[in-house]
């Protein structure tokens, strides 16, 4: 089992294998399933330990906002799946659909990661990358969603999206 603790919130995230599928009791569900909880822990997480970076130096924090959520998730899905390569192919449609639904925005920025295991992991590699860097820092973005995905081999896909709105 692996505990993250971040700030005031203690995060469990358990990687759970099911064996061929005859266990009817439901102890241990399907991989999918626990990746999704994962997924669903890791994205408050992630703008959590982004918006205590960008307060440390006197920034507004970032608001999550569905709209992103929902643009960044299909793009983590979609590198995971293949069906996209690892990059920011298709920000520009992603940024367009995503102003449309929020009714307008300025400033549109992606940053995106493969295989990092936890979100301090992940975190740490955008930290250290001078162009993830000056997105997570630009003070020009107020909102931002987070995506996670992970393929056949459950190696996650980190994505976020960031918003001048």
């Amino acid at each position: 089992m692996k505990t993250f603790v971040l700030g005031s919130t203690l995060l469990l995230f358990v990687a759970c294998s099911s064996d061929s599928g005859n266990d009817s009791s439901g102890a241990n569900p399907p991989a999918g399933q626990v990746q999704a909880a994962q997924a669903d822990q890791a994205r408050p997480a992630m703008v959590e330990i982004v918006n205590r970076h960008r307060l440390s130096l006197g920034l507004l924090p970032l608001v999550e906002t569905d709209a992103l959520e929902e643009e960044i998730q299909a793009h983590a899905d979609d590198m995971a799946d293949g069906r996209s390569s690892f990059g920011h192919s298709g920000m520009s449609d992603r940024c367009a659909q995503a102003r449309a639904e929020l009714g307008g925005g300025n400033a549109c920025g992606e940053i995106v990661a493969r295989g990092q295991e936890d979100v301090q992991a992940a975190f740490d590699a955008w930290l250290g990358s001078p162009g993830h860097k000056a997105r997570m820092e630009d003070p020009r973005y107020n909102r931002a969603g987070v995506g996670i995905a992970f393929d056949g081999d459950g190696r996650p896909y980190w994505g976020m999206l960031f918003l001048q709105r």
